[in-house]
């Protein structure tokens, strides 16, 4: 017997009540549906910028930017960025307790851009722009070893993951809520993004109800709300264990440390 890698084998091995348990989700929707804000909203976040525009967040406390410039102003991302990030995480000097990737739909543009450059590098004969069959299997690869690489140090570190995606419909009726609402990400991306997190939501806003007392021209409220969904199947399903739920099918102003309170309520 090898008591040596035992004893590392049995490192490996602990008391679910003893687990840190740290959030990683998937959110998307349309845009200004409140996706970043949400999930920035979280203890000691670092957004990774793959999409232009922070406006929305820029009054959040102790919110971290990456990739900026010299002069800390946001500059363009490149691939190489995202393994930037990765290391950042890993082996930096930082507090972060929530990581962002905003968006997810936006960096898996970058990464095609990459790989294109790179294959017509190869070969110059071919068309520029022209993803082959060979381009979309390389995203697929290149994206999913990333997101399954920083998932990993998450979870080791004890770090809050969230996703941001916007939205895609497979079908043409726009207000068709059901599983056909997806990440607006290829199939292949889509598979692991869905598998991966513990939970879905999708984003949205609709116009609340006028009180009894309201003017004629006063404008409803609006309801930033998410609905939460399974990781595989992507339909309204609640979270639940057992038969006690969880989490309700949807929820207004819902925020990080708010969710999280909610499932340690549920444990």
């Amino acid at each position: 017997m090898d008591e040596a890698r035992l004893a590392e084998i049995q490192g490996q091995v602990s008391a679910v009540d003893k687990v840190g348990q740290s959030l990683h989700m998937c959110v998307y929707g349309q845009q200004k549906t409140g996706k970043t804000r949400f999930a920035c909203s979280g203890p000691k976040p670092i957004l990774f910028m793959a999409e232009p525009g922070m406006m929305t967040v820029r009054d959040i406390p102790d919110l971290q930017l990456f990739p900026v410039d010299k002069k800390g102003k946001p500059q363009k991302v490149t691939w190489a960025n995202a393994y930037d990030f990765l290391y950042y995480l890993k082996y930096g000097d930082h507090d972060r307790k929530t990581v962002v990737i905003d968006t997810v739909t936006a960096l898996a543009r970058t990464c095609m851009r990459f790989i294109l450059k790179d294959e017509e590098s190869r070969d110059t004969e071919r068309m520029p722009n022209n993803p082959t069959m060979q381009s979309w299997g390389r995203l697929g690869q290149s994206m999913n070893e990333f997101m399954e690489e920083l998932s990993a140090v998450c979870r080791t570190k004890g770090m809050n993951l969230i996703y941001v995606a916007q939205e895609r419909y497979l079908k043409e009726d726009k207000d068709f809520t059901g599983p056909d609402i997806v990440p607006d990400v290829s199939p292949s991306i889509r598979s692991t993004l869905c598998e991966m997190p513990d939970i879905i939501a999708r984003t949205f806003v609709k116009e609340g109800d006028l009180p009894a007392n309201a003017s004629l021209t006063e404008d409803p409220p609006l309801i930033y709300g998410m609905e939460f969904r399974s990781a595989r199947a992507l339909v309204g399903e609640r979270l639940s264990t057992g038969t006690e739920q969880i989490l309700p099918n949807w929820a207004k102003d819902v925020t990080v440390p708010k969710l999280l309170d909610k499932l340690k309520e549920g444990k």
